[in-house]
């Protein structure tokens, strides 16, 4: 967990890009995290753009080539997974 922790504290950004069989781009992802916060961009094959952005209370999931979003609080997260696995716990 150090290693996160110091991303956070720090601030980073980094790319990864993933190829088909073919060796041809399938997609981009941006990760970056600052402030603790993350923020997940991609752009996929056919130029969909999505965002997935965490401050620690609660998680948005937007679909910036259809222009919505979803907000989904913590609370929610943590009753979810808790019905799914008792043991699990988000931190």
């Amino acid at each position: 967990m150090l290693f996160g922790t110091s991303l956070v504290q720090g601030g980073t950004r980094l790319e990864v890009e993933r190829y088909n069989q073919d060796g041809e781009r399938d997609s981009t992802l941006t990760i970056q995290v600052q402030d603790g916060k993350l923020r997940m961009d991609q752009v996929d094959e056919e130029q969909q753009r999505s965002a997935f952005i965490y401050d620690g209370q609660r998680i948005i999931d937007a679909n910036l080539s259809e222009f919505s979003y979803a907000v989904i609080e913590r609370g929610v997260l943590e009753a979810s997974k808790a019905k799914q696995n008792p043991r699990a716990a988000l931190r």
